[in-house]
């Protein structure tokens, strides 16, 4: 509670408006006053790299998380330094296409990013933040990139946690998935050879514990030397939830002729080559080129 000790004007016009203020972001974080605020209808948002979404009721992620990307400044940090203009991007497990617009701003105009999101109202979800950013550099499918081709069930959690949807069963904490949903998967190298594509610059996976597989369809461009950069997601509830070990996504890399790097943000650099993890949750990036040096 506020105690008013003595009216001063410090407290009146400083002291006082900061402690409200600081209480008040606080309650703002709470998900019944954000909806009530917003009168239960999305509202659109612009982060610090420029980049709109649309903000769901739902949704109770804290504004200044959406708008600032914290969480990201690590994996955008070493995208800066793999991604040019002009270049050929996949973005597999594109989810709401956060990191799809901002590839997008790099490669400009004459670059393509290629976007996959295999889950329904997500998919709705990430055509709707292209679509508001007016990127005409981007083109998404509704697939799962696997290593066959084939209908596939993806589990699902509730549509605030729609990046947990993965092709196995991940449990955190009290929160498991909801519901199923059956998609169409493919091969990379199947679709790249349908789509004439002869090499892609940068390649970005985040599958949900099913990454490894994902390499395993993309085999055939991976020993052609045809991906030059790409990163990938290890995190270990997914990987329990698919029954892959770390070690065994690092190891189809390298038996391709790439070696994996985590990126030092501290020191904005690669460090490495690394060949496993036993980290909770982190990105790597990996190259036949010796990102070290970069």
């Amino acid at each position: 509670m506020l105690t008013l000790k003595k009216i001063t004007p410090y407290n009146l016009f400083v002291k006082w408006p900061k402690i409200i203020w600081r209480r008040l972001k606080e309650k703002i974080k709470n998900s019944r006053l954000r909806m009530l605020l917003f009168h239960n209808q999305p509202v659109m948002l612009e982060d610090i790299y420029g980049i709109k979404s649309i903000l769901y009721p739902w949704d109770t992620t804290p504004l200044e998380k959406l708008i600032s990307r914290k969480i990201y400044r690590e994996e955008i940090a070493a995208i800066k330094k793999l991604v040019r203009a002009g270049d050929i991007i996949f973005d597999v497990g594109a989810n709401v296409g956060f990191i799809s617009c901002f590839l997008a701003k790099i490669i400009g105009k004459n670059g393509k990013v290629y976007g996959f999101e295999p889950v329904a109202e997500t998919f709705h979800e990430l055509k709707e933040n292209l679509a508001i950013n007016r990127l005409e550099n981007v083109l998404v499918y509704r697939l799962a990139i696997f290593n066959e081709k084939q209908s596939i069930m993806m589990n699902l959690f509730e549509q605030k946690y729609s990046s947990w949807n993965s092709l196995g069963k991940p449990k955190f904490k009290e929160l498991s998935p909801m519901a199923e949903e059956e998609v169409a998967a493919e091969m990379l190298d199947n679709f790249c050879q349908e789509q004439k594509i002869d090499k892609i610059n940068f390649l970005k996976i985040d599958a949900e514990g099913f990454d490894k597989y994902v390499l395993l369809g993309a085999e055939e461009l991976l020993r052609g030397k045809k991906i030059e950069y790409l990163s990938f997601e290890i995190s270990e509830i997914p990987l329990k939830g698919s029954g892959v070990k770390a070690k065994e996504i690092f190891d189809v890399l390298k038996s391709c002729g790439y070696q994996s790097y985590k990126f030092d943000l501290g020191q904005d650099k690669f460090v490495g080559p690394v060949d496993d993890s036993n980290e909770f949750l982190k990105n790597y990036y990996a190259s036949y080129h010796d990102l070290a040096k970069l």
